[in-house]
């Protein structure tokens, strides 16, 4: 049984749909004078995506990314086949590529492949219903598959924001070629990332996204993180703390009697002892990613903690925090994630987010950062609760008030910085 069809007639987007409800198997074949390609799904889900002309196997991906070798993944693959092995074991044993960091590279190359497909708005298409994908590479498949809904509102979001970026121009895509210049909305060519095995020395990703890399001293993560935000900030030099200004009002500033750390900071979730026992030895995590609205609140929380990681990044917007930690999980680093609870109206946006997460990258700490006294069940996928005050001052003179607080945070976050505990 096969679907044929015309775009103009039937859009990607509705095709999707329809398979993705039906939850059925196949490959989808698109062909327009724009180019070539195929979408896999299994069960509704996306699980590959490819490009005519793109890297058509795992291996071809990984090279172009510099990321391998050829006699590096030829001698992983020979080490798989005679030991019985998962290629992604190999790979890891034999070129040190992180399973979080193949499943990313591989959800990257789906996602962008589809994302320019969706820009093909005529041509023909072709579903055919199967269950076995062929010759097609199964080391290029994703683990898990990608939702179907998120894909389109994925391209949605692109096409509104080059809209809004190029007034005036023609639909997405009529005059672009999305090919290896399209890029998700704050992130940097995966090649620039690479150039720089150190995030501290410089910090690439930040660097590149000022623009102001070879004029510039370590870019303060105030003013580039709240890149799209509608606080303004205010330049500060570096020996001095940066204060945002315009920013929304807050609570008086608590006495010192009450800046002590309250019991409920302490309460973390950690795993049972036997998990613990069987779990293998994990590298200390060296990158923190925080997501709050209120911005006072993550200036008090990178100053409380920066010591004790590489990097702090601050954001108020999750669409930026996700694209950080996209660009980390390339490089094969795994971040920390602490985000602050979801409004009842954000509650399901934010479950997607969490599982999106945990998909990429299933070993990464997934907090929620709450108001000092807050007790409530975790959001789904959430691993554990830290605390922070209530309302922290802006002024950074008076953080002194709330080192009770900063203690607690920091001996909260330290089992999970270490590896002593870990997402179940």
């Amino acid at each position: 049984m096969s679907l044929v069809g015309s775009l103009e007639d039937l859009g990607l987007v509705d095709i999707l749909q329809i398979v993705s409800l039906s939850r059925k198997s196949g490959a989808l074949f698109l062909r327009c004078d724009r180019g070539e390609g195929r979408i896999l799904l299994r069960d509704g889900l996306v699980q590959g995506a490819q490009i005519k002309g793109a890297p058509e196997t795992l291996r071809a991906l990984l090279i172009e990314q510099g990321l391998v070798d050829g006699i590096g993944f030829d001698c992983a693959r020979e080490r798989a086949e005679k030991e019985g092995l998962v290629l992604d074991v190999a790979l890891e044993q034999e070129c040190q590529l992180a399973e979080d960091q193949l499943n990313a590279v591989r959800r990257e190359h789906v996602e962008r492949s589809a994302m320019r497909m969706f820009t093909w708005r005529t041509g023909e298409f072709s579903f055919e219903i199967r269950d076995d994908f062929g010759d097609d590479d199964s080391a290029l498949l994703l683990p898990a598959g990608l939702n179907t809904q998120y894909l389109a509102m994925e391209a949605t979001r692109l096409g509104d924001e080059t809209t809004r970026a190029d007034e005036g121009e023609a639909e997405l895509g009529d005059e672009m070629d999305l090919g290896d210049d399209m890029m998700f909305s704050g992130e940097e060519p995966i090649a620039a990332l690479e150039a720089d095995e150190d995030p501290v020395a410089g910090d690439p990703i930040d660097e590149l996204a000022m623009a102001s890399a070879q004029n510039a001293d370590p870019l303060d993560d105030t003013v580039e993180d709240l890149r799209g935000s509608d606080v303004p900030v205010e330049c500060t030099p570096a020996e001095a703390t940066p204060v945002p200004v315009a920013v929304e009002s807050v609570e008086s500033v608590a006495s010192p009697e009450s800046a002590e750390a309250p019991e409920a900071a302490q309460a973390v979730a950690a795993p049972s002892a036997s998990a613990e026992s069987q779990a293998p030895p994990a590298e200390r995590i060296r990158i923190l990613v925080a997501v709050d609205p209120d911005l006072s609140s993550l200036e008090w929380l990178k100053a409380s903690v920066e010591e004790s990681f590489q990097q702090v990044h601050i954001f108020q917007q999750r669409d930026l925090a996700v694209e950080r930690i996209r660009q980390y999980l390339v490089r094969g680093k795994t971040p920390m994630l602490v985000m602050s609870d979801p409004t009842a109206k954000e509650q399901r946006d934010v479950e997607l987010l969490v599982q999106r997460m945990r998909g990429l990258a299933p070993r990464m700490p997934i907090l929620a950062l709450r108001p000092e006294g807050i007790e409530a069940p975790l959001p789904p996928g959430v691993h554990a609760a830290v605390f922070r005050p209530s309302s922290p001052s802006a002024d950074p003179d008076r953080w002194h008030l709330y080192e009770g607080q900063a203690q607690a945070l920091r001996a909260n976050l330290e089992p999970w910085v270490a590896g002593e505990r870990r997402p179940s």
